[in-house]
């Protein structure tokens, strides 16, 4: 007991030990996912800021650029080419010059519509920024739902989407626009929050989520399904023992029988007696027999489990069933100073059975009656219609049943006791046959039982229309 009990502990342990191991890997991937999520949406808006200046920028050259020339000259006396490609968009000595446009704007009057054209509501398009934003987010498969805003020193300007809210801005995204602005510098910035960010970062973690659910789902299923098996492995082998033991014990009564009468035989006295000697062989042929029984019983059920039971149906009288076996019991019940009773109300008795099956199903239940009743067994075969049922009830005062067992009554090598395990003679295959020869009549067996006030079996099988007799 003590070995199952460390077996058990050690799987309890492995187990807790793998399933808090998973739930801090799924956390640590929750974690990674997050940075990934924040860095890639840190990525798409500083593009978009770097896109919104260098399309300003190329506007303002274009618009201040009265040249033919393409080159533009540069403090420093060089010409810098005048080139659209955004390769030059990177450089950040170029971008200063394309931002302030230094080089090119030289009239005062141009330079004062150049700040005009620098102001928060010429350098800002609503639709040209969502746009850039959708794109950058499609392009990381970044959510679709977002809201941005417009800041400027703290402030939020009037560039922001309808639901967009400052205080979530605050604690997610942003990034500074028009960051080449030489003087004054810029700060201006582009805020951008995710009002369903939790729930994306939580559907990318599905799959892992998912496969490490079911893993410790079969973790867990094989861990309860090891345990049962185990226990289930003890239980078996506790009523191996127990079925050994009783059954040895059900053959040693009548082997000692057949052996003190086959030494009366052997008596010269008695080989004399005709009368004793007729006697000693009727009980050498009964013990005989009821060993046989036991082993048929046994056969059967081995017999069931590997390739069924085959019925030899015909129809016959369920009261002279039941009357073969009372007959059959009514020595012994009478021998204990009990009776038995039969009340047969049903009018509609003839069914299609195997007649021997049948038979012994009524000999186990009326046999189990007479055991399990202390002193003078008082034994009640009733018969009844219920519907198209014949309804057959062996009911008697004898110790009775616990719920608990009238739940295990059915299952095999079972055996109610009292203490001392031979106490009752048996081997507990009787009601467990009884079952499967019932449901094979497609009938059913129950049983009624209080602890003390004795038991009621009840066996329900169809009956014949008497057309089809």
């Amino acid at each position: 007991m003590k070995s199952y009990r460390r077996f058990f502990l050690l799987i309890a342990l492995a187990t807790v030990g793998v399933l808090t191991l998973q739930i801090l890997l799924i956390l640590g991937s929750q974690t990674l996912y997050e940075e990934g999520f924040n860095r890639d949406v840190s990525d798409a808006i500083t593009k978009v800021s770097y896109q919104l200046e260098y399309d300003h920028a190329r506007q303002m050259i274009k618009k201040f650029d009265d040249s033919s020339s393409t080159d533009y000259p540069s403090r420093s006396g060089k010409r810098i080419k005048h080139d659209s490609d955004r390769n030059f968009f990177e450089q950040a000595l170029v971008m200063r010059r394309l931002s302030r446009l230094d080089s090119v704007v030289i009239d005062e009057q141009d330079r004062e519509s150049l700040r005009e054209e620098q102001q928060l509501e010429k350098r800002i398009n609503m639709r040209e920024i969502d746009s850039l934003l959708k794109r950058e987010f499609s392009q990381k498969a970044l959510p679709r739902q977002f809201e941005f805003g417009i800041v400027e020193r703290d402030k939020l300007t009037n560039f922001h989407t309808l639901d967009f809210e400052f205080e979530k801005a605050k604690s997610q995204f942003r990034t500074l626009l028009f960051r080449h602005d030489y003087y004054p510098p810029s700060r201006t910035w582009l805020y951008v929050y995710f009002p369903n960010k939790d729930r994306f970062v939580l559907r990318r973690l599905l799959i892992v989520l998912g496969l490490s659910l079911l893993l410790m789902g079969v973790l867990v299923y094989a861990m309860l399904y090891t345990i049962r098996q185990l226990i289930q492995q003890k239980q078996i082998n506790t009523v191996k023992t127990d079925f050994i033991n009783n059954m040895t014990h059900e053959f040693k009564t009548p082997i000692a029988t057949i052996s003190l009468a086959v030494d009366a035989l052997s008596n010269e006295k008695i080989s004399c007696d005709q009368e004793r000697i007729k006697y000693y062989a009727n009980l050498i042929r009964q013990e005989n027999r009821r060993m046989n029984a036991q082993v048929e019983q046994v056969l059967r059920l081995a017999l069931m489990d590997k390739q069924g039971v085959r019925l030899e149906k015909e129809a016959v009288d369920i009261h002279q069933l039941i009357e073969k076996a009372i007959n059959h019991l009514r020595l012994q019940v009478e021998t204990r100073g009990g009776e038995l009773v039969t009340q047969f109300e049903a009018k509609d008795s003839m069914v299609e059975v195997d007649p021997e099956q049948i038979l012994t199903v009524f000999i186990n239940l009326i046999d189990n009656a007479n055991k399990y009743s202390p002193n003078e067994p008082k034994i009640t075969v009733h018969t009844f219609n219920k519907g198209d049922k014949v309804i057959v009830q062996v009911s008697d005062t004898g110790v009775g049943m616990t719920k608990d067992m009238i739940n295990k009554v059915f299952e095999r090598f079972f055996r109610q006791t009292t203490g001392d395990l031979h106490d009752i003679k048996g081997h507990g295959l009787g009601l467990s046959y009884a079952r499967e020869i019932i449901t094979l009549h497609q009938g059913d067996i129950s049983v009624e039982s209080k602890p003390g006030e004795g038991s009621v079996f009840s066996v329900a099988l169809p009956y014949l229309e008497e057309e089809t007799i």
